[in-house]
C-alpha cells in the first residue's frame, strides 16, 4: 500500500518560480484533479519527465502531513512575504521507484525555483531524524529583467481581477481556494491597472 514520506522547505524564489506557481496554485484551486507540476511545465519550468512520471507528484506542496512528527504541523504551501515559499506536506509513495518522490524533488525540482541556497528536510515515516537536502538553484531560473517581470504580473492581474472585486460576494469555500497571501500581494497591481483603465478611457 506504500508508506509516508514527509517534505519540510522554506525557499527563496525566484521571480519566475512565483509568477508561475501562483498561476499553477490558482489553475489547481479551481481543478483539483489538474497535477499541479504538469501545469507548472506548461507554463514555462522544464519539470522533468522523471518526477511527473510519479502517480503523486502533485500531492507536493498539497498532500496532507500524515505520520510525521507533530512539531511538523500541517500542511502548509504559504507563500510568506511574497516570495518565501513555506511547504509541509506528506504523500504515500506508490509504485516502484529507484528513489522517493520527495528526494527527487529535491534533487532535480527544487532547484529550478528557489533564487538562493536551501534546506529541506525529508523523512520517512519511519525513520527517527529526517534527512537534510541542501538545495542549491540553477541559473537559467531567475529572471533578470525588472520589467519582464512586471509585464508578467501584469499579465496575472486581468485573470485575478473579477475575483477580487467580488470578493465581499464569495462564499467561505471560494474564499478558501484563493490564499491570502497570493490576494494581497496582486491586489495592489489590480488596483494600479484600473486607475489606469480609467485615465485611459477618459482620454478616449
Amino acid at each position: 500500500m506504500g508508506d509516508y514520506t514527509g517534505l519540510r522547505f522554506k525557499a527563496r524564489l525566484t521571480e519566475k518560480a512565483l509568477v508561475i506557481l501562483l498561476r499553477a496554485t490558482w489553475r489547481y484551486a479551481d481543478d483539483p484533479n489538474t497535477n499541479f507540476w504538469k501545469v507548472v511545465a506548461t507554463l514555462g519550468i522544464e519539470i522533468p519527465e522523471e518526477f511527473l512520471s510519479y502517480e503523486r507528484s502533485g500531492f507536493i506542496p498539497f498532500g496532507s502531513v500524515c505520520y510525521m512528527p507533530g512539531d511538523w504541523g500541517e500542511n502548509k504551501r504559504d507563500f510568506g512575504d511574497g516570495q518565501t515559499w513555506d511547504v509541509v506536506c506528506s504523500a504515500k509513495d506508490v509504485g516502484y521507484h529507484s528513489k522517493s518522490m520527495m528526494e527527487l524533488f529535491c534533487e532535480k525540482v527544487l532547484p529550478l525555483l528557489i533564487a538562493e541556497p536551501c534546506t529541506a528536510e525529508v523523512l520517512y515515516e519511519h525513520w527517527k531524524e529526517p534527512k537534510k537536502y541542501r538545495v542549491c538553484p540553477v541559473n537559467d531560473s531567475v529572471f533578470k529583467d525588472p520589467e519582464v517581470v512586471t509585464a508578467i504580473l501584469r499579465q496575472l492581474v486581468y485573470s485575478w481581477t473579477d475575483i477580487f472585486f467580488r470578493w465581499e460576494f464569495l462564499g467561505a469555500e471560494e474564499k478558501a481556494a484563493i490564499p491570502k497571501d497570493v490576494h494581497e500581494k496582486l491586489l495592489p497591481l489590480i488596483l494600479a491597472q484600473r486607475e489606469t483603465d480609467r485615465k485611459d478611457s477618459k482620454e478616449e
